[in-house]
């Protein structure tokens, strides 16, 4: 039986390189094309069989040599400006032009699915106790956020151009081994472990947070569920988290010093929702997927991975 190929955009990332970590444990090969001067090539270090494709940009006459095994999957992780301010002709270029280039490609060697990428930020904000679902008004605060609504809407349409299959997962707030230092937890670990004051805002926002081996485990049920095509899903614990609960727990679980954690000794980000907690029933009745981590098992995997 020949192996399944699935092409993976993004695979330098944090949750792109887990993805593929999976893949190929699951047996698929599995190719990535990777831009030349990309800084994150060290998470892709260990995986000997994963076929990287060197591009300078994402344009689709760069991007067709990583077509050549015309792979039976597109699993598109990459983005740009998750992280602070970004450029919105960056943040187009990085989520919008890049998913147009992908499935221009997927659409010329017959790609049988292509699974994109969205996030939570696409939502409007919701009130403090009401899970947001796919059916929820998607009014972005952020330029991230409308970029990523904007690839969303352009690779449910541009699919029937292209005649690719499409299914899209609303990622929430994923974390675990290998996030960017600058990040929560990783920011965290690293001050308390060290036994240094970490600086922090108020942390009474509320977040829906869900553990990386969930993720994952996502994104290789939608390249095989056939009935998810054309729709959107939420993928997320559904659980309501106070970030000063994590703080905290991190804390205990290093058995550092609560006075480390400076509450407050930083502002919350501007126009950031206070509440943004997911409901991921529609993603689960479709393939059966559901969390196995929870929060605790999730932080004292990632305090282990760090």
């Amino acid at each position: 039986m020949t192996a399944r190929t699935a092409l993976v955009a993004g695979a330098t990332g944090f949750i792109g390189s887990a993805v593929c970590r999976r893949l190929l444990a699951n047996g698929w090969q599995v190719v990535a094309p990777v831009r030349r001067y990309s800084q994150q090539r060290h998470r892709l270090a260990n995986l000997s069989r994963l076929r990287v494709v060197e591009v300078g940009e994402w344009t689709a006459a760069e991007l067709r040599p990583a077509f050549a095994q015309r792979p039976d999957v597109v699993l598109n992780l990459a983005s740009a400006g998750v992280s602070g301010k970004v450029d919105p002709e960056q943040a187009v270029a990085g989520n919008v032009t890049l998913t147009l280039n992908l499935l221009r490609v997927a659409g010329e060697v017959g790609v049988r699915r292509f699974v994109h990428t969205g996030s939570c930020f696409e939502y409007a904000a919701v009130p403090s106790g009401e899970r947001m679902t796919e059916s929820s008004p998607a009014v972005p605060w952020s330029v991230y956020g409308a970029a990523k609504l904007a690839s969303v809407y352009l690779a449910r349409t541009a699919a029937e151009v292209y005649g690719v299959p499409v299914v899209v997962l609303r990622l929430f707030g994923v974390f675990g081994p290998g996030e960017a230092p600058p990040r929560l937890l990783p920011y965290l670990i690293t001050r308390l472990r060290n036994r240094e004051p970490a600086d922090l805002s108020p942390g009474t926002q509320v977040r829906d947070l869900l553990f990386i081996d969930d993720a994952v485990a996502a994104f290789t049920v939608a390249a095989d569920t056939a009935l998810l095509d054309g729709h959107v899903y939420n993928v997320c614990s559904g659980v309501p988290v106070v970030v000063r609960e994590v703080g905290e727990a991190v804390a205990r679980l290093l058995a550092a010093p609560p006075e480390l954690l400076r509450w407050g000794a930083i502002p919350p980000r501007a126009g950031e929702p206070p509440w943004i907690v997911g409901d991921p029933t529609a993603f689960r009745n479709a393939t059966g997927w559901a969390p196995r981590f929870d929060l605790n098992a999730g932080l004292q995997a990632t305090i282990d991975g760090a």
